[in-house]
């Protein structure tokens, strides 16, 4: 081809056709120019294909977290509402029967000392954070919910916040009050020689009484807010389905 071209420039030299030749050799540059011109457009192209397949990839795999998370939500809003039927057992029992059992007392109380505590799955997001794939996502609007979601949303759970800076105090106190007796070792599976239990002195002390409602205060705040970070979690997921879906069509 390329000895084709220049056969057809010597020819036009020798044959006196100058003017013919800038022409012939002005086209000959503007070929070469588009030709450039398509090589780079089919390479931009091809590097804007495989951006869009890993943009896929990064909403799927958002998509897997952010449904991990719906589910923690669940299960923790369930045992949350299960610990306040407990309590709420306790205070009415404490409140309106002189002789509350000592191992169903003992049973209500096992499950005291603990919280539960959402724990979001980020992996996919920081990754894409440290790796700069988050760039990816064309669209601006998504984008920035996601960032919201993880950025601000997740940090709107105080409560859970409180659970950490209180459970140390939380659990001392009932300690103090409950755990040395022979009957919370028997039910602790522990066999001690500790003094027996008093149900209705341990009932009677305020900061027992303090420490139900305190807990049950706590419990309802977690509640509210799964469910409402939960809520934005649902449009969070309908919202990256939907761009998933586009891109199909």
């Amino acid at each position: 081809m390329i000895k084709f071209f220049r056969k057809i420039r010597q020819g036009l030299l020798a044959e006196n056709k100058f003017t013919k030749y800038l022409a012939y050799a002005l086209g000959e540059i503007i070929l070469v120019v588009i030709g450039i011109l398509i090589a780079l457009q089919l390479h931009n192209w091809s590097d804007y294909k495989k951006e869009r397949i890993a943009e896929t990839k990064l909403l799927q795999n958002l998509l897997e977290d952010l449904n991990r998370d719906s589910v923690v939500f669940d299960v923790n809003i369930q045992n949350n509402r299960f610990h306040i039927a407990v309590l709420d057992t306790m205070l009415h029992e404490i409140s309106f029967n002189p002789d509350y059992n000592i191992m169903d007392f003992l049973r209500h109380n096992k499950a005291f000392p603990f919280f539960g505590k959402f724990l979001a799955t980020k992996g996919s997001y920081v990754e894409s954070l440290s790796s700069g794939k988050l760039s990816l996502i064309l669209s601006d609007s998504l984008r920035k919910e996601i960032l919201a979601y993880y950025e601000v949303d997740l940090h709107t759970l105080g409560a859970d916040k409180i659970v950490d800076y209180d459970m140390n105090v939380f659990r001392t106190e009932w300690n103090d009050l409950i755990s040395h007796s022979q009957e919370y070792g028997l039910v602790m599976g522990v066999a001690t020689n500790f003094p027996n239990m008093s149900v209705k002195e341990i009932t009677s002390d305020p900061r027992y009484r303090k420490l139900l409602m305190q807990k049950r205060g706590l419990v309802r705040a977690q509640i509210e807010g799964w469910q409402r970070v939960k809520a934005i979690n649902a449009q969070l997921r309908h919202s990256i389905v939907s761009e998933l879906e586009r891109r199909e069509d």
